[in-house]
């Protein structure tokens, strides 16, 4: 990382980058010590995304701040409702299981019920009739 720096100030300052030729200023060894023809310091490379963000937040840090917060709390709400609507989802599938099995069992008892009560109607004597007299 250091080399690319280097070799990037060393081309600003040797005059031989697109930045001097359209400022008409000469190359910096032809300046002597006093001469100054550009009033900024010489940057390696043009600033990262890093450090532009790092000045933005250090600028803006109450709105930086208060949409961290609006997004933590956003992502909080959407992993919750996520969770609950699993939950329900589950929780009604469980019900319609035991909703079938329910009515499967009311319907075995019921057909056991109408086996039974059909047996017994052909199993009791007739109304007045007594058996051995």
């Amino acid at each position: 990382m250091l080399k690319g720096d280097l070799d990037a100030i060393v081309l600003k300052g040797s005059g031989k980058g697109p930045q001097h030729e359209d400022m008409g200023c000469p190359p910096s060894w032809l300046l002597t010590s006093g001469d100054i023809c550009i009033m900024s310091p010489v940057q390696a490379r043009p600033p990262s995304g890093a450090y532009q963000l790092r000045k933005l937040v250090r600028r803006n840090r109450a709105l930086v701040i208060s949409t961290a917060a609006i997004l933590i709390t956003l992502i909080g709400a959407t992993v919750i409702s996520t969770r609950e609507a699993i939950r329900a989802v589950r929780a009604e599938r469980s019900a319609a299981a035991s909703l079938k099995q329910s009515q499967e069992e009311t319907a075995k008892a019921q057909a056991c019920q109408l086996f039974s009560s059909g047996h017994a109607a052909i199993s009791r004597p007739p109304f007045g009739w007594q058996s051995g007299s």
